[in-house]
């Protein structure tokens, strides 16, 4: 069988090809390979599998063509952790949570994740107004008889602004995602990456603390 390329040739070959499902035939592939290699089929819409270990193999405790799903322990290199979901839900249902940067990518995703758990209420605190005017959007259009969701505009750098979000919702709890997290992005802007990552989580902390 000719070698028909590299992983960067992956998309080109699923469509030449009309690949629906791609096998990883070696099981000791670093997770970062196997992570590159996921997010290609996940763009690509393609299934994808990986042989099981020449030790279960050996051992007889599985055939060789008994293909696996890749799993997210796969992708971590490290088991996954498991999650107190009763703690997780005494901490957050019927209670009023706060989430700085809940526009952003992480902070919308925490955002999804508390609104599962039936909080009374989710404050939804960005600089940007349009990215929380989306996940404003996309959670009051399904929770909007359940939870009493709150879009502000504020920069944690503003401290009496966030004096004042304090003191009027007087959150339980607070999930603070607001900071820069593009590295590369932050290589070229390091005093900014300072200023909003390291002096604007201190002086927020602060601010908890004493709310």
């Amino acid at each position: 069988m000719k070698v028909q390329g590299y992983i960067k040739d992956v998309p080109h070959l699923v469509n030449k090809y009309k690949i629906k499902k791609i096998i990883i035939a070696i099981p000791t592939l670093s997770s970062g390979r196997m992570k590159e290699i996921n997010d290609i089929c996940n763009i690509e819409g393609v299934e994808i599998f990986k042989m099981p270990n020449i030790d279960d193999v050996l051992s007889g405790a599985l055939e060789v063509n008994q293909l696996k799903k890749v799993k997210i322990e796969d992708l971590l290199g490290r088991e996954p952790v498991e999650l107190d979901m009763a703690m997780i839900s005494r901490q957050l249902t019927n209670q009023t949570i706060l989430v700085t940067g809940a526009g952003g990518s992480i902070g919308s995703e925490i955002c999804r994740q508390v609104c599962k758990f039936n909080p009374k209420r989710i404050i939804l605190l960005g600089h940007g107004e349009n990215s929380i005017y989306l996940i404003h959007q996309e959670l009051t259009k399904k929770y909007k008889d359940q939870i009493d969701i709150v879009p502000v505009i504020a920069d944690i750098q503003n401290k009496q602004r966030m004096l004042e979000v304090m003191q009027e919702h007087k959150p339980y709890a607070v999930y603070h995602a607001a900071a820069h997290k593009h590295v590369p992005l932050m290589e070229y802007n390091p005093k900014e990456a300072i200023r909003n990552n390291i002096l604007g989580t201190k002086k927020y902390s602060r601010i908890c603390k004493g709310s």
